[in-house]
């Protein structure tokens, strides 16, 4: 789960990396831009299990929750990686609920496909390697829930590997 509270008057935003047991794997910290986001994004991404990240702000905190496809979550052998993504989307849907009235975002992105993490098999074959997304396909949704524009968007599922096709959809929505 990565929590965005972006106040983007600040010179950096300050990172605790949590795994699933709330155990502090990392800290960190970024500069509140693009390049800044996309560069805590990957290195997100190279911890391959399920990350728990916090970046603190008092006000306009935006929840990014990451997940994964459904199909993946009911996949034999998935568990209790399957399961607790599907449980991090119902949290998802109930704290968008919950926190809409405090003027909090929440919204799930996902990969779209396979990424290359310690999930995927050593012996896969390389032809199967070869069409694994890359990790950064999340940076430009996440940047984007980050953004003026997401002001006020929440509840929302955002598949990064269709995300232009979403943000063509929400940019028309909102004309």
């Amino acid at each position: 789960m990565l929590h965005l509270g972006l106040d983007f008057s600040r010179k950096r935003l300050d990172v605790c990396v949590l795994d699933e047991r709330g155990e502090q794997v990392a800290v960190t910290a970024a500069s509140p831009d693009a390049d800044g986001l996309r560069g805590l994004v990957r290195e997100l991404a190279t911890y391959g299990g399920p990350v728990h990240a916090v970046i603190e702000s008092m006000t306009g905190a935006r929840f990014v929750n990451v997940s994964m496809n459904r199909e993946t979550m009911r996949r034999r052998g998935f568990v209790p990686y399957g399961p607790s993504r599907a449980g991090a989307e119902a949290l998802s849907l109930i704290m968008t609920e919950d926190l809409r009235p405090y003027g909090i975002a929440v919204n799930i992105v996902l990969p779209g496909g396979a990424t290359p993490t310690r999930m995927v098999p050593e012996e896969l074959p390389e032809e199967a390697r070869a069409t694994l997304l890359s990790p950064e396909i999340m940076g430009p949704p996440a940047v984007f829930l980050a953004s003026g524009e997401a002001e006020g968007l929440t509840g929302e599922r955002i598949v990064a590997k269709d995300f232009d096709a979403w943000l063509t959809r929400f940019r028309a929505a909102a004309r």
